[in-house]
């Protein structure tokens, strides 16, 4: 059995499914008994599900290379020169 700080630690892998099996059913039996990391993993599940949904849609990335930009300027660091675009010219 594993802890829930391993689990919490190995989440994206797990939802992103690039652990061994072995590993896998270690986690899934930790989250069958422990109702807080079963409740994890299903907001993470969904966070990611919805990240996925948006990650290609034009407005959400140019919206979120302006937050980034602007963060990055408030923090006192220069944005890159050049941010990935969603022009005709990405791959």
């Amino acid at each position: 059995m594993t802890d829930c700080t391993t689990v919490g630690r190995q989440i994206w892998d797990y939802l992103d499914h690039e652990m061994t099996a072995e590993r896998r059913e270690v986690i899934n039996a930790h989250i069958r008994a422990c109702r807080d990391c079963f409740s994890l993993v299903r907001f993470d599940a969904a966070f990611l599900q919805r990240v996925r949904a948006v990650k290609d849609t034009p407005l959400f990335v140019d919206d979120l290379r302006q937050r980034l930009a602007a963060a990055m300027r408030e923090q006192g660091v220069a944005p890159p020169d050049t941010l990935p675009t969603t022009t005709a010219e990405s791959p």
